[in-house]
């Protein structure tokens, strides 16, 4: 890890089972779609003001969509931000 980068990707766990469950909706409502699978292939964190979630989400049929969460330290309060949901 480079200092203020991204970590190695981490394998899923309960943390980015959580965040991923919380954003869905919100990347739903982006992407214009309904994903009847949602599940977290790997992510990388990087701490800034809070932290950022990079994650890979497969998302069924061979597909993936990259999305990218911002959560707030919990001093600036604790609503989840998404910054990005793209596919790759």
């Amino acid at each position: 890890m480079k200092c203020g980068g991204f970590t190695n990707d981490k394998q899923p766990d309960e943390t980015s089972s959580e965040i991923l469950t919380q954003i869905k909706p919100k990347c739903e409502t982006e992407m214009n779609a309904k994903f009847t699978t949602w599940d977290c292939v790997s992510y990388t964190t990087q701490v800034v003001a809070g932290t950022n979630y990079l994650f890979k989400v497969n998302i069924g049929d061979g597909k993936h969509i990259s999305v990218k969460v911002f959560q707030p330290l919990p001093c600036n309060g604790t609503e989840l931000e998404l910054l990005s949901c793209t596919a790759i």
